[in-house]
């Protein structure tokens, strides 16, 4: 009886699921299944490609490294200056993309046009030692160094850039693709948990393809050493690389399944559409220092980037798998567990992303965050704690794979609110001030976490020198060094994690608030399409059920008033109802609300 209710529920489940699959699934919602699933498989693609540039970035540099013995002054003098360059590339990214828009809307056109792009960016790396080295690999002078070193760099900031866009086609799309905030986070949510299959796939099949054919008992190293033996190389003071380490890897392997990524990303252009209305401010272009200025103003965008900077160490205790397997656990069982754990534990992501939409719910999203972070905070706490008095043991390194299990199950629930409320902060900007400035603000962000990054990293490294005697990596494997490497990291951890919580105590844009901002913002984008003559027909019956006009007004304008999916009337007793998720500032939001508005108009 039991199994027959299991199978009957699943049954109705997937008959629901397909009865919704061109409509939204309840009144207030905007997506149909079959959006959702789109966004979310073309999602596989732009994340597994994701895990594919950071291939490049350390594989390709370690093969250029390991093989050719490169001053390291040169790698970090030429790293130092793409990263100024950085700094100036992201508010110019910010800009093209506020000031983007076509037939096809603001962001997808990105997913389109860039992916075979980043393709081929990318693939032009694995090249350089053929264009810049002597074929003997051997003769190479300072000279040829600075050439391969600073045009792998150069292209790499190319490549980064071209990929800045075809990511932010995914989540800028996510940001307009429904204005309901608690759609949005169960399209994070749930949607999140298909996207990341991507990822997952890559990392476990890229390497397995790569050792297959580039393995140790395959490389073949003629072309890059002039048809040396692999003996002749090691006497001559070279050192091999192999399997994702070979620029063969690079070469012959990247573009195909680089290729299969950009093609699942396609569906997700063909599959969705933009839906947050735009006033004609919002859609003039707006000038770069303009812009900057604006977006400046946004105190949402400032809580949510002061905590990241001030969380910059949180996470470096849950970073340390590689050197527990490789210090404390040793030998062929932690050479096996750094390929394993870190798939096991990201398990532990898929009930927190499921079960984020039910919790948001109950504690909204500024909760939902305190308590991801608090959670965090606790299990680091009681990692340092094991580190500290325990650091011998033999379960030590089982105990504290367990502990990066729990942790991930927390950061999920910060991988579903980021991304939802960087979209709610973005409409917060345009209901203010009539204009919508997503791509500054993020890539704002990217600098803000750049400089930081470059301070903490300083930071991370001088008290690793100072207090744990560890100024390189070879230093790890002396008595004592790695124990007080690992209390540094859970120390900064348990800081960081604190630090990180602060700002968020000033967040009061909940959910109730958001819906109104988007409510409002749609009111003003239809009338000025009445005002215009360029309401849609599509649209008349949410602007009927919003008071832009009456349903007299409608007719005598010649629109037809006929029942219609959910989604065009979206604003309707259904979302309605979602209005009650925060009464604690009801009052405060509607006042505001009203003030916001009028300050808006008056400024027009």
């Amino acid at each position: 009886m039991g199994k027959q209710n299991v199978f009957k529920k699943v049954g109705s489940l997937v008959t629901d699921f397909f009865k919704h699959w061109n409509t939204p699934p309840k009144e207030g919602y905007y997506l149909p299944n079959r959006e959702f699933v789109a966004y979310a498989v073309g999602g596989m693609g732009v994340q597994g490609f994701g895990i594919l540039t950071q291939y490049f970035a350390i594989n390709v540099g370690v093969h250029l490294s390991l093989v050719y013995n490169f001053d390291a002054m040169i790698v970090q003098y030429t790293t130092w200056i793409i990263a100024l360059l950085t700094l100036f590339r992201a508010p110019i990214v910010g800009w093209i993309i506020d000031n983007t828009n076509t037939k096809w809307g603001k962001y997808r056109p990105y997913l389109l046009f860039t992916g075979v792009l980043c393709v081929l960016s990318y693939w032009l790396l694995a090249f350089i030692p053929d264009w810049f080295m002597p074929d003997n690999a051997l003769q190479h002078t300072a000279k040829t160094q600075w050439l391969v070193v600073g045009s792998y760099q150069l292209i790499l900031f190319i490549a980064t850039t071209i990929f800045s866009f075809f990511s932010f086609g995914r989540t800028g799309l996510a940001q307009v693709i429904t204005p309901n905030t608690n759609e949005r986070t169960k399209l994070y949510s749930v949607g999140g948990v298909i996207d990341s299959l991507g990822p997952s796939i890559v990392q476990m099949f890229f390497p397995l393809i790569a050792g297959g054919i580039y393995g140790q008992s395959g490389s073949v190293y003629g072309d890059e050493f002039g048809q040396m033996t692999s003996d002749q190389i090691r006497n001559m003071g070279l050192r091999l690389t192999y399997g994702m380490d070979n620029i063969n890897t690079y070469k012959v392997v990247f573009p195909i399944v680089g290729l299969i990524c950009v093609a699942l990303s396609l569906v997700m252009f063909f599959g969705t559409k933009e839906r947050i209305i735009q006033e004609k401010k919002v859609k003039e272009k707006i000038g770069f220092l303009a812009g900057i200025k604006k977006s400046m103003k946004n105190q949402y965008f400032w809580i949510f980037n002061i905590s990241n900077i001030l969380a910059f160490g949180r996470l470096l205790i849950f970073s340390a798998t590689n050197y527990v397997c490789l210090y404390i656990l040793g030998g062929q069982l932690g050479t096996a567990m750094r390929g394993i754990m870190p798939t096991l534990a990201s398990v532990g992501f898929v009930p927190g992303m499921l079960f984020s939409p039910i919790i948001q719910k109950k504690l909204g999203k500024k909760n939902m965050t305190l308590l991801s972070f608090a959670g965090s905070t606790v299990i680091s706490a009681l990692l340092l704690i094991l580190f500290k008095f325990a650091y011998h043991s033999s379960v030590t390194a089982w105990i504290y794979f367990v502990g990066v299990f729990f942790h991930n199950i927390f950061a999920a629930l910060w991988t579903v609110t980021s991304p939802a409320m960087t979209a709610d902060y973005c409409e917060y900007q345009q209901w203010k001030t009539g204009e919508r400035l997503d791509g500054y603000m993020s890539q704002f962000s990217s600098v803000i976490t750049t400089v930081c990054g470059m301070l903490s990293s300083w930071l991370t490294t001088t008290l690793l020198i100072k207090f744990a005697g560890a100024a390189s990596a070879e230093d790890y494997g002396e008595e004592g060094v790695m124990q007080s490497v690992l209390i540094i990291w859970g120390i900064l951890s348990i800081v960081c994690g604190v630090l990180a919580i602060l700002p968020f105590l000033f967040w009061n844009l909940n959910e109730k608030k958001q819906l109104e901002m988007a409510r409002d913002i749609k009111i003003r984008g239809y009338k000025e399409q009445l005002e215009s003559n360029t309401l849609a027909q599509e649209n008349i019956l949410e602007a009927v059920s919003l008071g832009v006009l009456t349903e007299e007004q409608a007719v005598e304008m010649g629109f037809v008033l006929e029942e219609t999916s959910n989604e065009d009337n979206a604003f309707s007793a259904g979302e309605q109802d979602q209005l009650t998720v925060d009464e604690a500032t009801t009052d405060e939001v509607t006042d505001s609300a009203e003030e916001k508005s009028d300050d808006y108009n008056k400024s027009e």
